[in-house]
């Protein structure tokens, strides 16, 4: 499976990358959610977030499966966009390094996904070069 990736970098805050990208998407109408999905990249965003976890349901010791947003994306075509990947922590950057050189998503508790919907697209932004994916 091939991954299409798009990476704007080594610009100044407020320098239009973002804007790029959006006019990209609606250019191709995926503009809104859930068809574009945007994450600002933080050290409070880790790998759990980004694929999911077991939940809690009304029901004493029953959980259930609830994909993160770059599960949701892989599984369903949507294009994710990842601002200021250069704020991500080692283990985000790790797995989206995994994503791009294997073509496959690994979900601790759920299985490898091997199965990447072809309309899948991964972009991201970054303040610098260091840190880039």
């Amino acid at each position: 499976t091939e991954i299409y990736t798009l990476s704007l970098h080594d610009a100044l805050p407020i320098s239009g990358k973002t804007l790029l990208l959006q006019y990209i998407l609606s250019l191709f109408r995926r503009s809104k959610f859930p068809h574009s999905i945007s994450v600002q990249m933080s050290d409070q965003i880790d790998s759990k977030l980004l694929l999911g976890s077991y939940h809690s349901t009304d029901l004493p010791g029953q959980f259930v499966w609830k994909p993160g947003c770059l599960t949701k994306a892989v599984l369903n075509g949507y294009w994710i966009i990842f601002e200021d990947l250069d704020a991500a922590t080692a283990d985000v950057l790790t797995l989206l390094n995994c994503l791009m050189d294997n073509g496959k998503l690994t979900v601790p508790g759920y299985g490898e996904i091997h199965s990447i919907h072809p309309d899948f697209r991964m972009f991201s932004t970054c303040r610098t070069q260091v840190g880039l994916v």
